[in-house]
């Protein structure tokens, strides 16, 4: 289960290990942006970025993806299922 700090912005895996401090200058919101064909993902409107949804990916594919291409933006719901709130 992945682990957010809504303070900090820094998302976890369930191990701790630092996935990605998220930050967008543009805060749009998800509805906003043009769906695609692949539902876990959109493209920012703003800067072309990527968007993953990680409510739809598992955590194994979410620490790849940024490993390759960590200029993706993460979308992230505090009360998706596959997440943890942690304040420390």
């Amino acid at each position: 289960m992945l682990q957010y700090n809504p303070i900090s912005k820094k998302l976890f895996t369930e191990n701790g290990e630092l996935i990605k401090t998220l930050n967008c200058p543009y805060r749009i919101g998800w509805s906003s942006l043009p769906s695609t064909e692949d539902s876990k993902h959109r493209t920012c409107s703003q800067c072309e970025h990527s968007i993953l949804d990680t409510a739809k990916v598992t955590e194994k594919e979410l620490v790849q993806t940024i490993k390759t291409k960590p200029n993706t933006c993460l979308k992230v719901d505090i009360n998706q299922d596959n997440l943890t709130i942690s304040l420390a």
